[in-house]
């Protein structure tokens, strides 16, 4: 009896052992699962993370490359500006030659007026002072008076040019306020 009995103690201690082994195993699948689907949902998490990464980096990548157009046209419309700028310095510079010219013409025209108007002071008082020569003052009289004539064309001809040359300061003036408009705005867009 008592082998009879011992065996099943046996059996039932090795069944008990398994049972245990078993439940053991059991618990650690259970606990496998509760870490798996765990891991899981952190999977989902992760990939939904990196799904809201991916569309902000395609959102930052579409508003570096919009302002990299933006600084693409700037740069262009800066080096257009600079151009223009460059141009139009040196159309001033011809322009500034020219007026610098044109007054030199205009001081020497002034001077020869002065000198006509105080050689015909000159000669009026030569003509109280001489009526007895006054047929030689009278000639001298006609060849001022040409003189004079011919200072006067070359002032009328010389003024057309003074107009011209005014009214090419003005358009000068007028594109030089243009450009600094534009630059100003081209800066005020890039502060933007």
């Amino acid at each position: 009896m008592s082998t009879e009995e011992g065996r099943p103690r046996i059996n039932q201690k090795i069944n008990l052992d398994k049972y245990e082994q078993i439940k053991s195993t059991l618990n650690k699948v259970k606990e496998l699962k509760g870490k798996k689907n765990l891991l899981i949902e952190e999977k989902h998490k992760i990939l939904h993370e990196i799904q809201s990464l991916e569309t902000e980096i395609e959102g930052i990548d579409v508003a570096i490359a919009t302002t990299q157009k933006q600084i693409d046209s700037l740069v262009g419309k800066t080096v257009t500006y600079k151009s223009n700028i460059d141009i139009l310095q040196l159309r001033c510079d011809e322009l500034t030659e020219d007026i610098n010219r044109l007054k030199t013409n205009i001081n020497q025209i002034n001077e020869d007026i002065d000198n006509c108007k105080v050689l015909k002071l000159h000669i009026e008082r030569e003509k109280k002072n001489l009526e007895m020569e006054r047929d030689s003052a009278v000639k001298n009289i006609a060849l001022l008076e040409d003189g004079m004539l011919a200072v006067s064309q070359r002032k009328m001809i010389s003024v057309p040019y003074l107009t011209k040359y005014d009214e090419l300061l003005k358009t000068l003036y007028k594109n030089f306020k243009d450009v600094q408009i534009k630059m100003e705005v081209a800066l005020k867009i890039n502060n933007i």
